[in-house]
């Protein structure tokens, strides 16, 4: 077990990421015209600075030997760093200069302190889940190349945009201010770490593979928690009027990556996880035969009457049955006074009325 004074320092920068996460935010909102641009700019790191730390910290405390925990709270704090320093840096210069101080100092901030956490939840999470250790020393490489563009990216940027930095930085992408030369590296770093990732991911399917028991059941946490997010953000239709709708709902799955995560770990109700996966295939199958039912219906139907004589009057005859099963006795309400007669007709309602007044209400008003 941790230290007292340990614990309470864990649960300090959980609550100091969680904070700049809702700064973050906060000037985000004023930063932003519409919703789909706070949402794509803004949403992303600011969930990730609140669901990571807060498992990362439980995860710190209960396993303390897990590295997992620790890389977890750190992707929290690059993460929230980098919502906070990137909205505070636009708001300081373009949206209300000289409201704040210290604008040129965050917008530096905000072009490299997103590489540490990017790096780590792409790389060394997949490589060492669940366990905190390599799935073989074959895998010592790919680690050490995993931890290299995460420290070579930051150390490239930070002194190259100093001198920069200021209203320039506030619209330029990452490697506009840089050199030629710099620039290369700055890729070549990026496409290692891209690179890096695809191995770390074949490192972990191996690792699912190979796994039996418990083992295999925190990797199902993970992955079904992982395939869901991505399936989330691949559903989002860019053309569609209800896309600010679309980012909502894949933001909000967004960390059931962490949690997912956490609960493999901690090992809590651990074999839920096939009962959760089979009542999502179910219900995700029955959700899309329905709507591809309905669809195909509506289609169908709407082609039929909008098209020629034959098949507007082959569409009257498919709506025959509803009309005859609409006009029958039983498919409306009836009187409860036990005449017979429906409420939407005028005698339904002169017998509802007199049937009231006998019973003694005075309330009832006469047809």
């Amino acid at each position: 077990m941790l230290p007292p004074a340990v614990v309470w320092l864990v649960w300090m920068l959980c609550a100091v990421c969680l904070t700049l996460a809702v700064l973050g935010l906060g000037y985000g909102a004023q930063n932003h015209d519409s919703i789909d641009a706070f949402l794509i700019g803004v949403g992303p790191p600011a969930m990730l600075a609140i669901s990571f730390p807060v498992v990362g910290a439980l995860i710190a405390t209960n396993r303390p030997r897990n590295p997992l925990g620790w890389i977890f709270c750190a992707v929290g704090l690059s993460q929230g760093l980098e919502s906070f320093t990137f909205e505070y840096g636009v708001y300081a210069l373009r949206t209300a200069p000289g409201a704040v101080p210290g604008g040129p100092l965050a917008i530096w901030a905000a072009h490299w302190v997103w590489a540490p956490g990017v790096g780590l939840l792409f790389t060394l999470v997949p490589l060492l889940f669940p366990t905190g250790r390599l799935p073989s020393r074959r895998w010592r490489p790919v680690a050490w190349l995993s931890a290299l563009p995460i420290a070579l990216i930051p150390g490239l940027l930070a002194p190259e945009l100093w001198p920069q930095r200021g209203w320039v930085l506030v619209d330029a992408s990452t490697d506009e201010p840089l050199g030629k030369g710099q620039a290369i590296v700055l890729s070549a770093a990026f496409w290692l770490m891209v690179l890096c990732g695809l191995a770390c991911l074949t490192a972990l399917a191996l690792r699912f593979r190979r796994s039996r028991g418990i083992e295999r059941q925190q990797l199902k946490w993970f992955l079904f928690a992982s395939a869901i997010t991505v399936a989330s953000f691949i559903a989002i239709q860019p053309a569609t009027s209800r896309r600010n709708l679309g980012l909502l709902l894949a933001l909000l799955v967004v960390p059931t990556i962490p949690v997912a995560a956490g609960i493999a770990i901690l090992r809590y109700r651990l074999y839920d996880i096939d009962w959760i996966i089979n009542r999502t295939v179910v219900y995700g199958l029955l959700t899309a035969l329905l709507g591809a039912v309905y669809a195909g219906v509506v289609l169908g139907w709407g082609s039929c009457l909008a098209g020629s004589a034959p098949r507007r009057r082959a569409g009257q005859w498919l709506a025959r049955p509803w009309r005859w099963w609409s006009t029958r006795p039983w498919s409306r309400p009836q009187c409860r006074c036990g005449c017979g007669q429906r409420w939407s007709t005028p005698q339904g309602l002169h017998y509802l009325t007199a049937y009231k007044l006998a019973q003694g209400g005075s309330d009832v008003k006469k047809a």
